[in-house]
Order: structure tokens, then sequence, then C-alpha cells
């Protein structure tokens, strides 16, 4: 029997102090003039991968420390294959995502101006409609009955909505298609201008505004408007019950990125849903609630990604939210 035939069905070493060419079956020029053999295991996840032989010219009587070195030897080659075996594996892994990344990068630079293309002759349909709805009223003035003008009130604000649905799905195909023009933006400033504009239409409400001071990025000064616009809108929108409703947005500094939050007390969601909140047309809240597309989120969090920052939200219904955003710190190479 050889050391190799002896080790693999036992899988434990094989230590041979005489080893009788005689008495096995193998050719005399190969082991002829060995004196002492040791066989041990190489195990890759636990299952016997192949053999490690070694030979003397003499015969030996294999001591504990010796042994000891040797099956060492041993696991040490075993963990060496199997880390071998499993980077292989990672790279045949990353070479198909790798693929499939470039798939879907095709795939979704042929939809996007596919949905901007549809979303604009949708919008034209809608507005031919919405126009030969208005000549029709204006047609049969003081001809309509009740409920003829009603069927005639809910079609005005079906293609009403529809209108704000398309406008809405081209704000998000703009901003997956937008280059960005990166620089220094002073966020206060921003933060300003967003105030001034919304406050025509806080004069009824009383809302208390609790803005810290905002640092300075690095990103696209447009985007960043839209994405702290949107966010200060919906914390605006979910407070609208609320006497007085207060808004808190502050930033944190937390090493390599800059993390900036939109605090509300409104109606706030339940978080088991909160994934779900920067998807496409995705709401948490009914119309009566609050009124929306369920896009606005949507595009804050590809206006983000862009950035090389990610998104978040948490709240609990009926005790207010958070929505925020990171962003890396500094002129990053990996900005898109």
């Amino acid at each position: 029997m050889t050391p190799i035939k002896e080790t693999q069905p036992t899988r434990q070493p094989y230590y041979q102090e005489h080893f009788d060419v005689a008495s096995t079956a193998v050719a005399r020029e190969e082991f002829g003039a060995i004196g002492a053999t040791a066989a041990l295991p190489v195990f890759i996840a636990d299952h016997v991968r192949g053999v490690l032989v070694f030979g003397l010219y003499q015969e030996h009587a294999w001591l504990v420390p010796e042994r000891a070195v040797l099956e060492t030897v041993a696991h040490s080659l075993g963990l060496a294959l199997e880390r071998s075996v499993a980077a292989r594996e990672l790279l045949a892994q990353r070479d198909a995502l790798d693929v499939q990344a470039a798939s879907l990068a095709t795939a979704n630079g042929e939809l996007q101006p596919f949905s901007y293309s549809v979303s604009h002759g949708l919008r034209t349909s809608v507005r031919h409609m919405l126009g030969f709805l208005q000549l029709a009223r204006t047609a049969l003035d003081g001809k309509l009955d009740e409920r003829t003008a009603r069927y005639l009130d809910v079609v005005a604000q079906a293609g009403t909505q529809m209108n704000t649905l398309i406008d809405a799905m081209l704000d998000v195909s703009r901003a997956a298609q937008r280059s960005l023009r990166l620089g220094p933006v002073d966020l206060n400033t921003l933060m300003a201008q967003i105030q001034a504009t919304l406050l025509p239409d806080l004069l009824t409400r009383h809302v208390e505004w609790n803005v810290a001071d905002l640092p300075q990025v690095w990103g696209d000064q447009e985007a960043l408007k839209q994405v702290l616009t949107q966010l200060t809108e919906n914390a605006l929108k979910f407070t609208q019950t609320r006497d007085p409703a207060t808004i808190r947005i502050w930033a944190e500094d937390q090493g390599e990125v800059w993390s900036m939050s939109v605090q509300d007390n409104g109606l706030g969601f339940d978080p088991q849903y909160k994934e779900r909140l920067f998807n496409l047309f995705q709401r948490l809240h009914s119309q009566q609630e609050a009124s929306g597309t369920g896009v606005g989120l949507a595009s804050v969090q590809r206006l983000i990604q862009k950035h090389g920052g990610q998104v978040f939200a948490e709240g609990q219904v009926d005790q207010g939210a958070t929505f925020g955003f990171t962003l890396p710190k500094g002129d990053s190479s990996s900005l898109k």
C-alpha cells in the first residue's frame, strides 16, 4: 500500500518509517531510493482535495515535533488553495456582475430617452383632450344638465392629474440624464432662497423654522437646491394639520461625508415601509391626507446617488419624520 492510498480513505496523516518498495505495486525506479515517507491529506472546505507527500532517503522515525510541522504545512497549503478557489469564484462573480451592469446600463440608456419621448407624447395628447373638453363646455354652455356637467368635471380632474404625473415623470427623467456641474455650494444660501420662495404660500400657516448653520459642500448647486426644496416642501406638506408646524434642518460632520437632515412634526410613516419611500410612484398616504405623485423622493434619490451619496428616512406614524442624505466631502473623483 502506498502512502497516498493509505491516507485518502482515512483522512488522517500517514507516517511510514520504513518504505519497502518490494511490498508496493510501484515502479522501483521511482521509489527505490526512498527510505521513509509521510503523507498528509490536504483539505479544501472539509473535503480531501489532494495528498502532500514527503520522502526521506533513509529510514526515519517521525518525531512528534516533526509531525506537527508537516501537518501545519499541509493545513496551510489547504488554506492557500481554498483562498485561491474562493478568489477564482469571486472573480467569476465579478465578471458576471460586470456583464450584468453593462447590460443594465445599456437598457437604462435606452429606457430614459424612450420614457422622455413617451412622456412628451402623452402630455401632448392630454393637453389636446383638455383643450377639446373646454371647447365642448363652451359650445354647450347653458345646455348641460347637472349629471353631465359632473361627468365632465371628473374627466377634467383626471386629465389634470395625468398632466401632473407626466410632468413628474419628466422631472425624474431629467434628473437621471442631467450632467452635474460640480463646485462649492453654500447650503445656507440655498436654504435662504428656498425659504424666501416658499414664504408666500405660508402666510396663513404657523411654521416654526429651526435651521442650523449649514456647511459648504461639493456638488451641483441646482441639483442640491432641487433636493432641499423637495425635502422642505415634503415637510411642509405633511405638517398641514399641525399648529405650529415645526421644521428642523441641520447637518452633521460624519468624517468622509456630510449628512443633511430635514425633520418635521407631521404625519410620519410606518417604519416597516421606509424602503418604499424612494421608489417611483410609491406613497404611504392617501391624497386626502396629503397630495402628491410619489415621484419627488425618487428624483431626490437619483440626484444624490449621482453625487456619490445616499438617502435615508426615519419616522413613526403620527410622530413626524426625518428625511436626509449624505454627500462626500471635497472634490471627490467618484462624482459623476
